[in-house]
């Protein structure tokens, strides 16, 4: 692989890139068109997810949220956030959105069968090369290196003009949200201590407090 220009802005086909010439792909003959797909449908599912009021937990990476803004008087605006863990990312600059959201909209997992399925690789190495996607992201934002990763259809992870990290969502996807009324999850007040689970590993991906995880 030749070496990577740390000065060039990193996006999404060079992230693709970096991990479709590692060696996991190459042993295991996975093609970039194959892990161009992964990425592609991650942000479909993203997508799909906060639609339904839910978040999404990106492993080793941040937390994509929705839920009512705090403030709103009619307690039926709501939008999307996107913040990066804290503990491991301490130190990097975030700016953040002009809303605080709240509610008790559960947070998810990527779904790796589903997404196996769509990009035709099996389940262990669709999970092995997103976690390697976002691992490999995440390194380059903690090096300091300047973004402009695209998720298709959702928005981009973008280094702004002061300097920080910053998710700016895409306007087509934000118009959902205008119509959209919050709904607060039934499935959430329903569940009791015994059949909430909080996936394991969460110490790992440094997320402080973390919500209850619940399956897609």
């Amino acid at each position: 692989m030749p070496p990577i220009d740390f000065s060039a802005p990193l996006d999404s086909t060079a992230l693709v890139a970096e991990v479709a010439a590692g060696t996991f792909a190459f042993k295991n003959k996975i093609k970039g068109t194959q892990i161009r797909a992964l990425w592609d449908n991650l942000s479909v599912f993203i997508i799909s997810t906060l639609q339904r009021q839910k978040g999404v937990l990106l492993p080793n990476l941040g937390n994509f949220k929705v839920g009512p803004v705090v403030g709103d008087s009619t307690q039926k605006k709501i939008r999307p956030s996107f913040s990066l863990l804290e503990g491991r990312y301490g130190g990097v600059s975030q700016e953040r959105p002009r809303y605080i959201t709240g509610g008790r909209s559960p947070i998810v997992q990527p779904n790796y069968g589903l997404l196996s399925v769509q990009a035709a690789v099996h389940r262990g190495a669709t999970q092995r090369l997103v976690g390697e996607l976002l691992q490999r992201l995440g390194v380059h934002i903690l090096s300091g290196r300047p973004l402009k990763v695209e998720f298709p259809g959702l928005g981009s992870m973008v280094t702004n003009r002061s300097g920080r990290f910053e998710f700016v969502f895409a306007p087509l996807f934000m118009e959902f949200f205008e119509r959209e009324v919050y709904a607060n999850v039934k499935e959430m007040d329903l569940l009791d201590a015994e059949k909430r689970q909080v996936l394991k590993g969460l110490q790992h991906v440094h997320l402080a407090n973390p919500p209850y995880i619940l399956s897609p």
